[in-house]
């Protein structure tokens, strides 16, 4: 059916699906198509395809390209594609990029998929380009797709790029769809969405984390503004999820250097962060260790693993930012003060002493 004969809405739910579909296909549950899934998916990005033709260039070319944009919010699985009218014009080839670079597409769908592409010069082209292009070098958005996908699906797959590589490739993406999401509820439910795919791996609580190390002004001007809007609603979800039993956090499987860091950078982190240091002391409770006194907390965090967050950190403040320090032994000393036998009297004395010995 011609453009022309079709709604404005109805264009824009079937290119909905297309998307859905092509995310789709950068997740797991690729695993679970077979050669109806497959058929279908190709018959979304032909028709695609040839909406292109009849979109581009023309006065509604920038609306569309707007709802493309603000579409990715509202998918599931949390999605950073960055998608355009130019995207259906090569629906085809992205639809084959993102089975391809999928370990879990299966291998008798790839073989399908071979098949259908060799029937004519078009697909052949595209296969070649494609094969090409994953062995080469991956995009960032395929790269973000794949840090994704690896939180939960594919924890093997991006093991040589470093957690701040990472968090830099997801924040650039998060950013370009979030500059389009006009609602605040929409925005609220991204994030969230975001969050609780980060928050589910220990992995993902460092590329977490790795998002607060990197100065807001270090971004271009442009994406300044939703970096912070970001972060704001980031950090806002950690304290959350700190009122409850903070000792089962993976929060505390980041490195200790990594927390550090990004209490250097972030004001709102290190607050959080120091905050979530002294609700965690005060659940830690008494224990005989070969026979002397010690202590831990439930998910058995020693008592120098809670002296090595304090030291750091400590250790991290600076001449321009004393009130810092005086912030942390303040709030260190005002604990041991306020009862004689708790960890805080402990942690007093380790930290005098590692402090002389440095």
């Amino acid at each position: 059916m011609s453009v022309n004969l079709m709604s404005a809405s109805a264009i824009l739910k079937n290119i909905f699906e297309f998307i859905k579909i092509l995310n789709l296909a950068s997740h797991e549950s690729v695993a679970l198509w077979d050669d109806l899934s497959l058929t279908n998916a190709l018959d979304w990005v032909d028709y695609c395809q040839e909406l292109y033709t009849e979109i581009k260039g023309q006065d509604f070319e920038q609306d569309v390209n707007s709802q493309m944009r603000q579409m990715v919010a509202f998918l599931d699985p949390v999605s950073c594609l960055v998608l355009s009218v130019d995207s259906l014009g090569c629906a085809r080839t992205l639809l084959v990029e993102a089975l391809i670079s999928n370990p879990r597409f299966p291998s008798s769908s790839q073989e399908r998929l071979y098949k259908i592409l060799a029937k004519c010069p078009e697909g052949l082209k595209i296969l070649k380009e494609v094969q090409q292009k994953c062995s080469e070098t991956t995009s960032c958005l395929q790269l973000c797709t794949d840090v994704l996908s690896s939180l939960t699906d594919r924890s093997d797959y991006l093991p040589s790029l470093r957690c701040d590589l990472q968090a830099s490739i997801l924040m650039d993406s998060i950013v370009e769809v979030v500059k389009h999401i006009k609602k605040g509820e929409r925005f609220d439910k991204y994030c969230q969405c975001f969050y609780n795919k980060l928050t589910q791996t220990q992995e993902g609580w460092n590329i977490l984390v790795h998002l607060f190390t990197k100065e807001v002004s270090e971004f271009p001007e442009e994406g300044t503004h939703h970096q912070d809007k970001i972060l704001k609603a980031f950090l806002t979800r950690v304290k959350e999820g700190m009122e409850g039993d903070i000792s089962t956090s993976k929060f505390w499987t980041v490195p200790v250097a990594t927390l550090t860091k990004a209490s250097c950078v972030s004001e709102q982190f290190f607050l959080t962060y120091l905050d979530a240091l002294l609700v965690l002391g005060d659940s830690y409770l008494p224990y005989i260790q070969h026979g002397f006194l010690s202590w831990r907390c439930e998910e058995h965090l020693t008592m120098k693993e809670l002296c090595q967050h304090f030291q750091k950190l400590l250790e991290s403040t600076t001449s321009s930012s004393p009130d810092r320090k005086m912030r942390i032994l303040g709030a260190i000393t005002d604990r041991a003060r306020g009862s004689e036998f708790t960890v805080w009297q402990d942690l007093v004395r380790n930290l005098m002493r590692l402090f002389k010995q440095g």
